[in-house]
This record gives structure tokens, C-alpha cells and sequence, in this order.
């Protein structure tokens, strides 16, 4: 499986919505989707952050993505910092989850 690298992404909805299509490709996440922040305040609070939806992925998969490890990690208890999808250390936004299940990214 190729690793999706999102640390130049510059901005949080780019990131957000090629996080989606990478995990439909790769995982056939068919059920993840991209939240628009005027959902993700409806659902969360908060203000323009751009997210990712994904009830049905694996266990902990927005923790595991946001600490750098593998999108499988809390399913199986491998944690590890080689993930296959890099959302840190860009400049412009972060990305953290709100529940194990979703991943916002913001300014």
C-alpha cells in the first residue's frame, strides 16, 4: 500500500479531502467522507475545521493517524511511528481526532 504524505498539504480541506479519497482507494473506506466545517460545528463546536469521517474504519484509526502510526494500530495494538498516512509537522494546519473516529484538521 502506498503512504499518503500530508505534511506539505497546504491547506486543512485539501488535506481533509485527499485523506478521504487515499482511504477509499487503499482501505475501501467506502464510508469515509469529508466534513465541512459548517458540519463539524454542528456535530463538534468549533470553526473552521475541515474533517474526516470514518465510523466504520478500524479501532482508534484518527488517534493512531494523528500520533504518526499506522491506520491499523488500534485494531491490532502495533502502535509504532512509521504510519502509512503523515498528517504532522505542516506549518499550516493540525490534525488531531475529536472522537477515535473522525480526524479535524485546522488552522
Amino acid at each position: 500500500m502506498k503512504k499518503l504524505d500530508l505534511s506539505k498539504e497546504r491547506s486543512p480541506k485539501r488535506a481533509a479531502e485527499r485523506l478521504v479519497k487515499w482511504l477509499k482507494k487503499n482501505v475501501e473506506a467506502e464510508t469515509a467522507h469529508v466534513v465541512t466545517p459548517e458540519r463539524w460545528s454542528e456535530i463538534h463546536g468549533g470553526k473552521g475545521v475541515w474533517g474526516v469521517m470514518w465510523e466504520g474504519g478500524p479501532y482508534e484509526w484518527a488517534i493512531a493517524v494523528s500520533m504518526g502510526s499506522d491506520i491499523f494500530a488500534g485494531e491490532f495494538n502495533r502502535w509504532s511511528k512509521n504510519g502509512d498516512v503523515n498528517v504532522m509537522g505542516n506549518p499550516h494546519w493540525v490534525a488531531e481526532p475529536y472522537w477515535s473516529f473522525d480526524l479535524g484538521f485546522y488552522s
